[in-house]
Formats: C-alpha cells, sequence, structure tokens
C-alpha cells in the first residue's frame, strides 16, 4: 500500500531546503550535486536521504511527492536543529536570506581559507577576531559565511573555537553550533555541546540541555587538553546540578582545586593566563555561588599585574569579581552598576551576558522592586533571548 502522502506547509519546506542549501554551503543548482548533498548529510547526521528523493525535493524530477517525517527530522538535524518540529515553532525568527556569495562574504572566506604555517601568528589572530565580530553581528553574513567555514579547519577553528559568541548562544548563531559539533575531534564535539548547554540553560530550554548534556557527561574531563574546555566541562556539570536540583558539594571542591592549580603562570598562546578562572567564574555566578566565585577568583585580584590576556577579558574578570564580592551587599552592588559598569569595556562577544549576571544577583539580593534595573534586564533579555534571566 503506498504510504499516505504527508500534508506540509510549503513555505517551511521552501525554507528547510534553503537551510539545506546554506549548510551544504551550494545553492544545488544541478541534478549531480544531489548525490554530494546526500552524501554530505550522511557523513553529518549518520542518518541518509537518497539522492532521488532529494533530486523530487529541489525540483530535478516533477512528480507529484511529499518527503517522510524522516527525512525532515533528517533535513532539520542538517541544517542545525534538533528535529522536524523544533524547527516549525523556530522558524519564524529566521532571517530569510538566499545563499549568494558577495565580494564581502568571499573575501573573509578566502581570508579563512588560509592554510596558516604557525598559530601563534598574531596579526592573523587579530584580524580573524575582528572579521568574526563583523560576521556575528551582521545577520545576513552569517547565514552566507558561516556553514562555509564549517567546511574548512581554519575556519572552524578561528571562527568556532577562538571566538564563541556568547551574547548569541539564544540567536542564530546557535543554528550554526548544533552543524559545527558534527565536525571534527571528540574535543569539538565537547566544546560544542557544552557552548548548546549553556544557551538552553539561558533560554530556560531543560530539554535542549539534557539533549546536549548527553555529549557533554561522557566525557572526562580530566583528559582535556586545554583549560577552557575543562572549565566548561565542570561549569556544564554545574549548571546540571543546578536543573535537577542535585547536591554540589563534591563539585564545587574539585572545581576549586582545578582553580589552584591553574593559578600558576603557563603561557596558552599569547597569553600568560589560561582562562579557566575566567570561565569557570561564569558559572559560579550564573548558580549563585557567590563566595566560591570570591574565593577562586581572590588571587587572580592580588595577582593582577602579572597576568596577560586579551583586551575584554580582564574587564570580564572585573566584573565577576565586584558582583561575586558585593553581590551579598546589594547596595554597593546597586552603585557599583550604576557608577562603574557601563564603563567597563567587556568583550563583545559576551557583553550583555555579563551585565545580565551583574544585574540578576543585584535583583535577586536586594528583595525589591529596581525598577532601572528591571528594565534594563528586560532589555537585554529582548536583545539576547536569555529569558532564564527574567526568574530574577
Amino acid at each position: 500500500m503506498a504510504r499516505k502522502k504527508n500534508e506540509i506547509d510549503a513555505a517551511a519546506l521552501a525554507l528547510l531546503l534553503e537551510l539545506v542549501r546554506r549548510s551544504f554551503g551550494s545553492p544545488v543548482t544541478y541534478g549531480a550535486d544531489c548525490a554530494l548533498l546526500s552524501a554530505d548529510i550522511a557523513r553529518s547526521t549518520g542518518q541518509v536521504v537518497s539522492t532521488q528523493t532529494l533530486r523530487r525535493l529541489f525540483g530535478f524530477i516533477r512528480s507529484p511527492f511529499a518527503p517522510s517525517v524522516r527525512t525532515l527530522h533528517t533535513l532539520a538535524q542538517f541544517s542545525g536543529y534538533p528535529d522536524w518540529p523544533t524547527f516549525l515553532r523556530e522558524r519564524s525568527s529566521l532571517d530569510f536570506v538566499p545563499l549568494e556569495a558577495d565580494q564581502e562574504s568571499r573575501l573573509y572566506l578566502d581570508f579563512f581559507n588560509i592554510q596558516l604555517q604557525e598559530e601563534s601568528d598574531m596579526n592573523y589572530h587579530n584580524a580573524s577576531r575582528n572579521i568574526a565580530l563583523r560576521i556575528l553581528t551582521h545577520t545576513p553574513l552569517l547565514h552566507r559565511v558561516a556553514p562555509l567555514l564549517l567546511k574548512t579547519e581554519t575556519g572552524r577553528r578561528y571562527f568556532f573555537e577562538k571566538f564563541p559568541y556568547i551574547d548569541g548562544l539564544c540567536g542564530d548563531y546557535r543554528q550554526y553550533l548544533f552543524l559545527y559539533v558534527k565536525h571534527g575531534s571528540t574535543e569539538t564535539r565537547v566544546f560544542g555541546n557544552a557552548l548548546l548547554c549553556l544557551g538552553a540553560f539561558l533560554k530556560g530550554d531543560r530539554r535542549a540541555f539534557l539533549q546536549a548534556f548527553t555529549k557533554v557527561t561522557d566525557y572526562d574531563w580530566q583528559r582535556a587538553p586545554h583549560p577552557f574546555l575543562m572549565a566548561r566541562c565542570l561549569g556544564t556539570r554545574l549548571l546540571h546540578a543546578q536543573l535537577l536540583d542535585l547536591p554540589t558539594d563534591e563539585l564545587l571542591e574539585e572545581i576549586q582545586q582545578q582553580a589552584e592549580r591553574h593559578s600558576h603562570l603557563k603561557p596558552i598562546g599569547f597569553w600568560r593566563y589560561d582562562f579557566f578562572h575566567h570561565l569557570i567564574a561564569e558559572y559560579l555566578l550564573l548558580t549563585g555561588h557567590l563566595q566560591e566565585c570570591w574565593r577562586l577568583l581572590l588571587p587572580l585580584r592580588e595577582n593582577a599585574g602579572r597576568y596577560n590576556m586579551e583586551a575584554g577579558y580582564p574587564e570580564a574578570l572585573q566584573v565577576s569579581m565586584a558582583v561575586a564580592r558585593w553581590g551579598g551587599k546589594p547596595e554597593l552592588l546597586r552603585r557599583w552598576i550604576d557608577e562603574d559598569l557601563a564603563f567597563i569595556q567587556v568583550h563583545p562577544l559576551f557583553r550583555h551576558y555579563y551585565e545580565l549576571l551583574a544585574l540578576r544577583v543585584y535583583l535577586n539580593a536586594s528583595g525589591r522592586s529596581g525598577k532601572k534595573a528591571r528594565a534594563r534586564l528586560a532589555e537585554l533579555v529582548r536583545r539576547t533571548g536569555f529569558t532564564a534571566f527574567l526568574d530574577a
């Protein structure tokens, strides 16, 4: 018996196919492209969509046809969504930008296609940062360039790994993180899923958090090759404990022990600082462990002149220290927010996130309406989608 034809919203299917083109990095102009696309889908998702099915979907074979639910699930996963229903729920927020590489896009792609002979090239690092910021803060560019950057090792390393866009974890950037975790090493997948966990936690999406968490918890964080990956793993476990109301004493003690080990100066890339404290402090503040955060950061405060890190990161630490120190004294924290916070140039990749951390700690501690602070918090939530902060 023939399978019953699915009733599918034509506009939704058209948008999904456009996202498939973006993820593939090609407009699928010729029928022969469907065989390459089928192989790319299998490599990325572990699921098979036949060349014949793709030819029908993209109009190379004209006949009455509606894809199966399984095919729709697979195409949604290939495009950066957990499944077809999630895509249907979230598609209204997408900016529909046809896949076309203008001159600016081609310039950036050529830059990230460079085969580096030496990773410790500060000039390339700085140029990559500036270009990444341009792409991340311009949605049409992000949609045109990000799928193609996923295809190259240099693009993945310098766009996704060195400059993760924390303020964009609940926006269009998240779609490409779903694709990023399908490439590269085990550490790549753990790092990407830790970011997906953070975004889901900030959005209040328990289901998405637990789905990504399984990819993080299976990894032995003690064998992490980089301190920042270790911090993401431990921090993700802390978020999980908060979400499920689990005991955290042993985990917090382990975090303090690791912080002591990472307090010694060790060159990491260009910097005399390995960023463990910077990252784990975020998670401690996010889960309300202010005293533990202050205890962890105090050695850095006393030896600040010994460390060397990228601009925008010392400023983020300054915010973490102030929030951890004054979080239990709302009047002092409010004064610091009013008088100092606006003048601290936190890195653009996570500027809103840090301001939200400060505002939420203040509102939780004050026990008062905090009308001005609540208005600012609501505005930042509107920009970022971090709706979990509205619980303040």
